[in-house]
């Protein structure tokens, strides 16, 4: 079986540690990398190779997980001596620090506004905090294990979810303060999760390899289920409503689609080393990873843009009006696809033919097809296994 193809990155070496967690900067090709020493990296990662800009070490222990604030003016981090701190990121001078956030380690963080912050810590504890008044506004202890992710959804009825290892789902209703709503327990540890399909789906990677579907609102069990992990996924990000990247400890970065659901391909991978955080640019042009090589590296996964999850895989987004039916023969769908608006296009063709002098039907002028887009390595065939790399079994 041919080894999976490397693909061109950027790589900083971390000096024998391992990174936890990433987030980029709102505006800037600003990379913050929380790392297994207490360290929390700022890296420019504007030229050719990726620079350090600043270090602090805010943590006893590990730096667990890193977010900018919205504004992109300060960076908040939560590590295992249980602390929340807060630094300016234009000096590298902590602005604040809780030193007794959380009684246990602190491991997930995720900011709900432009002032507020939400932490959970290995006990299942969940807190909210004013970044204003630098107080707990709300906490919550419904998870009686590690709290894994958190993710904030905000709309008519803003809402925490917190995923954790014990295998229940919790929802928080931040407007009345109190528990939304609790899964059935998955007997699977839930690590991930990411919004989906213009938060009428949320995605929840597990320790099982599933990525598990629920619809918004109906959090009793998953609704779906998609397979294709070999193992954990401990990390995913949307790339917009239909497609997302995970991470996998198998040390391969997938590209996924969600309804229909479908590991489409890989856009990169650590080789055999666990990825333990992915974060991908504001503009969806760079994806960042960290794994247990002691690595960050940096990918171009901009071309996924131009690409369209259909039920047939990806195709080449139109770009022109009036194209779509003889690039869709192109692609072998037969200009098939319910999610265009190509048929209208096609009918005004056929009103201006009809139009014509009679004896004078109307010559379309074929149109140059446009380069092949690049396309994300695909690592499964129809009816075969997963295609992994030839040295995947080394050292096991």
């Amino acid at each position: 079986m041919a080894a999976l193809e490397e693909d061109p990155f950027q790589q900083y070496d971390l000096d024998d540690a391992i990174g936890f967690s990433l987030d980029w900067h709102p505006t800037r090709r600003l990379l913050a990398v929380a790392l297994v020493t207490g360290q929390l990296k700022l890296l420019n990662c504007d030229g050719e190779e990726p620079t350090q800009a600043a270090s602090s070490k805010p943590h006893e222990g590990a730096c667990r997980n890193v977010r900018f604030a919205p504004d992109g003016e300060s960076v908040l981090s939560v590590g295992s001596d249980g602390s929340l701190q807060r630094r300016d990121v234009a000096t590298n001078k902590r602005v604040w620090k809780h030193a007794q956030a959380h009684g246990a380690a602190a491991n997930a963080l995720a900011c709900t506004g432009a002032s507020g912050v939400a932490t959970g810590d290995d006990d299942g504890a969940v807190k909210l905090w004013d970044l204003r008044q630098r107080t707990e506004a709300l906490s919550f202890t419904e998870s009686s294990d590690l709290v894994t992710d958190l993710a904030f959804v905000d709309g008519k009825a803003p809402t925490l979810v917190a995923s954790s290892a014990d295998g229940c789902l919790c929802t928080f209703d931040l407007r009345r303060g109190a528990l939304g709503a609790m899964s059935d327990n998955q007997e699977d540890e839930l690590l991930s999760l990411a919004p989906m399909k213009n938060g009428t789906k949320l995605v929840v990677g597990t320790e099982s390899g599933v990525l598990g579907i629920f619809s918004w609102g109906d959090w009793g069990d998953v609704s779906d289920r998609l397979l294709g992990h070999p193992q954990s996924v401990d990390a995913v990000v949307p790339i917009n409503d239909d497609v997302l990247l995970s991470a996998s400890s198998d040390g391969i970065l997938r590209v996924v689609g969600v309804h229909p659901n479908r590991v489409l391909g890989v856009v990169g991978e650590h080789r055999d080393h666990p990825v333990e955080a992915i974060a991908l640019t504001a503009d969806g042009e760079r994806l960042a990873s960290c794994a247990h090589d002691e690595t960050v590296r940096l990918w171009d996964v901009g071309y996924l843009k131009e690409l369209k999850h259909t039920a047939r895989g990806f195709k080449r987004r139109q770009e022109e009006a009036g194209s779509s039916g003889a690039q869709a023969d192109a692609d072998g769908d037969g200009g098939a696809d319910d999610d265009d608006d190509d048929s209208d296009d096609d009918d005004d063709d056929e009103g201006e033919e009809a139009a014509a002098p009679r004896g004078k039907r109307r010559v379309k002028a074929k149109a140059a097809a446009p380069p092949p887009p690049k396309q994300p390595k695909q690592i499964r065939k129809k009816g075969t296994a997963l295609a992994l790399p030839t040295d995947f079994f080394t050292g096991l």
